[in-house]
């Protein structure tokens, strides 16, 4: 089962509705050629987690709406349909497929979004702005801790944490995984979740006052 480029954002179990709802407005609008009008499709209410316990994670593939910055635009032509602007006239456009993973232990919640392309991995990489949309929909919605998952080998690697990647936690993936299913692996959330805030906090004291 191969590794994809991903952005892990932790947060309390209890928060996960919140997390998955904070997505809504950076979904794309879709253009109606019949009515010549863009209709934005939004999250809409407390997304549905009926079926969400800690031995079934969920799974979505969506596009998301990012800062069009240099790495954002250079990865596709684009039509003038696609643009969309925030409340503060920053132009977005549409990145997808991503797949969104929802995982729950008893104590905290895993959001994994994977990049299905290898132009979207590089996306997730390189663009700045796109490290910055995820810390914010993290803070917005009650999270703990997010980080970048571009890790190609196994055994023990260090995972950027956003904002910016300025520090990193250290561990390996696969003290987590409980078993291989059929088209994902089944973690140990709370395990996994303990580790990244453990590493957080340690780099945290080490940095000089």
């Amino acid at each position: 089962m191969g590794r994809r480029y991903s952005f892990e954002l932790f947060y309390p179990a209890e928060r996960v509705t919140e997390a998955v709802a904070a997505l809504g407005p950076y979904r794309p609008s879709h253009y109606r050629k019949r009515r010549g009008e863009l209709v934005r499709k939004e999250l809409t209410g407390p997304p549905d987690l009926s079926g969400l316990s800690p031995e079934t994670p969920l799974f979505w593939s969506l596009s998301l709406l990012f800062p069009a910055d240099e790495i954002v635009r250079g990865w596709r032509d684009w039509s003038a349909h696609d643009s969309e602007w925030n409340t503060e006239g920053a132009e977005l456009l549409p990145v997808g497929s991503i797949d969104l993973t929802v995982r729950t232990g008893a104590q905290y919640a895993l959001l994994t979004f994977a990049a299905r392309t290898r132009g979207i991995s590089h996306v997730f990489a390189s663009s700045r702005g796109v490290w910055a949309q995820f810390h914010t929909v993290l803070q917005a919605s009650g999270g703990l801790v997010a980080i970048f998952d571009g890790t190609i080998d196994i055994g023990k690697q260090a995972y950027p944490v956003l904002p910016d990647g300025a520090s990193s936690v250290e561990f390996d993936y696969r003290d987590f995984i409980l078993e291989e299913r059929s088209h994902y692996w089944h973690l140990d959330v709370d395990r996994y979740a303990r580790a990244v805030l453990a590493a957080k906090s340690d780099f945290s004291r080490r940095l000089p006052n």
